[in-house]
């Protein structure tokens, strides 16, 4: 399980798409650390509520972003499998994933929430309601300072990922089972162990007739029944009689040759 996570992290590393996951991560730490703080106030507070549906923002928008970039190393999916490059994978992601496709729209979603707060924030609605802190104001600050910070390295990130992708990525991202090299290694180490197990596997599910010439195992008498009644009956051996007279083989006696006659003469 270790091996395996080292390994997908290891692959989101190499991908030229984790600068989108590093601009995420490091712009949405400041609206989650400050939702956290609002999660201890009352959610009457006008000021604790904006910042608490800015950190679901902020969490979503880094999932998104380590979504996006894993399906792109993985190259055992089975929706991206014709796509062999990172920049046609991301195409097709954005063009026909349900996914992607939804966090298009709470992009959408969190821009109008970004300037629904602004308003809020300059004419101090935010400390509406009951036990609102007097940082809320500072809180709504960082979340809608992140917010628009976001945008704009979202942009940015993406920019230069598809220039690395195109420029300095050779990385074929096709399925590996397509690789030469893979399935020349998957011959040499795995051919014994496919063999025994093969064979393992044959002898337990084998259900043979007793007397065969692969002995009786499991429901042998179950088996012999269904293959008598499957198996056409051979008809019963009836004794050829031999005439008394039959003349027996002496090898010591020569015996006749027949000569081929052509038109009458012996050739």
């Amino acid at each position: 399980m270790a091996a395996i996570v080292c390994r997908n992290i290891s692959d989101l590393c190499q991908n030229p798409f984790c600068l989108v996951v590093t601009a995420a991560s490091l712009i949405n730490i400041g609206p989650i650390v400050v939702g956290l703080q609002s999660l201890g106030t009352s959610f009457s507070c006008k000021g604790s509520s904006y910042c608490t549906i800015s950190m679901l923002f902020a969490v979503t928008h880094i999932a998104a972003s380590l979504y996006v970039a894993s399906m792109i190393s993985n190259r055992n999916s089975r929706r991206l499998a014709g796509q062999n490059t990172a920049t046609s994978r991301f195409t097709w992601l954005l063009c026909n994933d349900t996914w992607v496709a939804a966090y298009i729209i709470v992009l959408l979603v969190f821009f109008a929430w970004l300037w629904v707060g602004i308003p809020w924030r300059i004419d101090n609605e935010v400390y509406d309601g009951t036990y609102c802190p007097h940082h809320v104001g500072s809180w709504v600050n960082t979340c809608i300072g992140c917010g628009f910070s976001y945008f704009t390295a979202l942009f940015w990130s993406l920019i230069a990922s598809f220039c690395v992708a195109c420029c300095c990525d050779g990385k074929d991202y096709s399925p590996t089972y397509m690789h030469p090299n893979i399935v020349e290694q998957q011959q040499q180490h795995g051919s014994a162990a496919t063999y025994v197990q093969y064979h393992s596997s044959q002898s337990k599910n084998q259900q043979t007739i007793p007397g065969s010439r692969y002995g009786a195992t499991g429901n042998g008498a179950a088996a012999a029944a269904a293959a008598a009644s499957v198996a056409p009956s051979a008809p019963p051996l009836v004794p050829v009689p031999v005439p008394a007279s039959a003349p027996s083989y002496d090898p010591e006696i020569p015996t006749a040759v027949a000569t081929p006659v052509v038109d009458g003469k012996p050739s």
